[in-house]
Order: C-alpha cells, then sequence, then structure tokens
C-alpha cells in the first residue's frame, strides 16, 4: 500500500489479517498511520474482505505471490492495471485455445488504484443501491488476482496468424469483468 504524499509502502501480511483489532489498529499506530490514512483504509477493507473465504483465499494467494501488486489512492477512479497485459493472460484457457502461448511468463504484478470515497453501485443484490467500498476493493482485487495468476481475459478483440480471433465481451459485457466478480 502506497501512502499519498509521504512514499511509505506497508506490505500486507499474514499477521495483519489474523490480528485482533486492538493488535490491528497498535501496530498500525506504530507505523504511524491513523484511522484516517489512506493505509489504514486499505488494510482495514482488505481485514473484512478477508473474514469471507473467497476474499481470504485471493488475499493470501497476493500475499504469497512473487508478484507485486501496488494499492495506490485511485482518483475518483478504481481500476487495476496489469504490468504486463500479454503475460496476465497466459494462463487463461480460453486465451491459450483460441490464439496459443502469448508470453513466456504466466503472470504479473501490477497497480490497484482504489478510492474509498468512491460510491460504486452495481455489486449488491439491488444494483440501485451503493455498495460498500469494500467490494469495489474486493473487485479489483480479483482483477490483480487474476494477472498474478495469469487468468486475465484481453479487454482488445485479438487474432493469431492463423486467423484465430479471440472475442472480449460476452452479452456486450467484458469477459475480464465477469471474471472479476469477487
Amino acid at each position: 500500500v502506497n501512502e499519498p504524499n509521504t512514499g511509505n509502502i506497508t506490505r500486507l501480511s499474514q499477521e495483519m489479517m489474523n490480528s485482533s483489532d486492538d493488535d490491528f489498529n497498535a501496530s498500525i499506530s506504530e507505523m504511524g498511520f491513523n484511522s484516517k490514512s489512506y493505509t489504514y483504509q486499505v488494510l482495514s477493507a482488505y481485514r473484512y474482505l478477508y473474514k469471507s473465504p473467497t476474499g481470504a483465499a485471493a488475499i493470501q494467494t497476493l500475499i504469497e505471490s512473487e508478484y507485486v501488486v501496488n494499492v495506490v489512492k485511485g482518483n475518483r477512479r478504481n481500476c487495476f492495471t496489469p504490468k504486463d497485459e500479454r503475460a496476465s493472460c497466459a494462463m487463461n484457457e480460453e486465451v491459450l485455445s483460441i490464439l496459443g502461448p502469448i508470453s513466456k511468463h504466466t503472470g504479473c504484478g501490477g497497480t490497484l488504484q482504489w478510492d474509498p470515497k468512491l460510491i460504486t453501485y452495481g455489486m449488491c443484490k439491488d444494483a440501485s443501491e451503493p455498495s460498500v467500498p469494500e467490494m469495489s476493493l474486493g473487485h479489483e482485487t480479483g482483477h490483480a488476482l487474476g494477472a498474478v495468476l495469469g487468468l486475465c481475459y484481453p479487454s482488445d478483440e485479438q487474432a493469431n496468424i492463423h486467423g484465430n480471433k479471440y472475442i472480449p465481451k460476452y452479452e456486450e459485457i467484458l469477459k475480464e469483468e465477469w471474471r472479476a466478480v469477487f
């Protein structure tokens, strides 16, 4: 997690995810952050997501990965940008079956932008209701997890030298957005 305007970087850890609220708050305070800091908001949101089996598995995979995912404050935007788009898709079975091998790498890290104040819709039972901010972080974390595992879908139409064509949408929605439902 990159704290804006300070250059401070905090690495997510298993201990943070499993610590009691008191221990978590004490360790955040020892690092020089308070409850209004971006780092605190990100780590608290990840602790919230870690309570679900899916969230715990995703976060654990990111913690153990050789690839780095930087979380930075989004400016009224939430998104994930892989460091190497071809490597982020290199293990996706559909992509492999249509285009063949596309990268010598089998995954990558990237940059996750998250704005905890951005109100998002469509991630709840009733799409007209705003989602809790943690859900948008979870969604972008789903993209990051896909990149680390090489399972993302390319966002552009592509063809190989044999004319096999990859179509990036299903039902007018990018396949990557379908895949990243957290």
